[in-house]
């Protein structure tokens, strides 16, 4: 088997011009890694995030690149952020090769936020918010970065396109306030099935 970091798995080649990866899933969260030639490919963990799996990545590196490794780490939250923010899930660090404002890098991904509306799903490169594209059905990234869309995908996930001209960590969060909505929410449920309960005795 092939290895990465001293964890078994099994490389198989994803793209034609030489795009390869090798996915790994265990404790310490998630790594694939691939090389993307000049005329651009893609590396994913998935597209398909889940309660134990709480992020997936895609990474799009365009045509004329000098093309190079890609890698997607997924794991534990380091990053700080920012005053009102609480992130969730895990933190994405990806390195991949350098695109352009003009012809970015695209990154989707898939975040496990079940009960969210997308649009209160927030990203945040190197800890900084990362706004929307002022030109959403364009391709290049300005401001950069810049979220090209948001979308639902299934009952429990939110799906967010982003372009870059640069790889960083990622992380999500609910707009503020949002979780504390949620958290009160679910304890107004408690406390108003407690009090039928008591009405039914």
């Amino acid at each position: 088997p092939d290895t990465v970091n001293g964890v078994a798995g099994t490389a198989t080649d994803i793209a034609a011009g030489g795009t390869h990866t090798l996915a790994i899933v265990g404790p310490a969260g998630e790594t694939t890694n691939g090389f993307v030639g000049a005329g651009g490919g893609t590396v994913s963990t998935g597209m398909t995030a889940t309660s134990s799996d709480p992020v997936e990545t895609l990474v799009t590196v365009p045509l004329g690149t000098d093309g190079g490794e890609v890698v997607i780490y997924e794991d534990a939250i380091t990053e700080t952020p920012p005053s009102g923010f609480s992130f969730l899930g895990q933190q994405v660090d990806i390195t991949a090769p350098d695109g352009t404002v003009a012809n970015p890098l695209v990154l989707t991904f898939s975040v496990y936020a079940p009960g969210m509306d997308p649009y209160a799903v927030e990203i945040f490169k190197a800890a900084a918010l990362v706004v929307d594209c002022v030109d959403p059905g364009g391709t290049s990234a300005m401001p950069d970065p810049c979220v090209e869309s948001r979308t639902p995908q299934g009952a429990d996930n939110t799906l967010i396109v982003v372009r870059t001209s640069t790889a960083s960590p990622w992380n999500f969060a609910p707009e503020p306030g949002l979780l504390l909505q949620l958290v009160s929410g679910l304890l107004g449920l408690v406390v108003l099935d407690k009090r039928r309960r008591r009405a039914n005795r």
